[in-house]
């Protein structure tokens, strides 16, 4: 799997479409986020995308929220 990690993604208070959230989920899992121990803090998985460390939290709670409701939701 290839990542780009050299643009920023454009940030907006709003709900990001799906493509960045596909590519935000990408990053944060090949570079490690998800392991345990994680191979990269949510200070560095940000900056490798090109947000604030706030903005990556919210995002992927929001992310994984999303995915987690269309999976249990009947």
């Amino acid at each position: 799997v290839s990542v780009s990690t050299t643009e920023p993604v454009e940030v907006d208070e709003g709900h990001q479409s799906d493509s960045q959230d596909v590519n935000l989920l990408r990053l944060a899992y090949v570079s490690g986020y998800f392991e345990s121990p994680r191979r990269l803090s949510l200070t560095e998985l940000g900056q490798r995308a090109g947000l604030s460390s706030n903005s990556v939290n919210r995002r992927l709670r929001r992310i994984i929220a999303e995915l987690v409701g269309e999976r249990i939701d009947p």
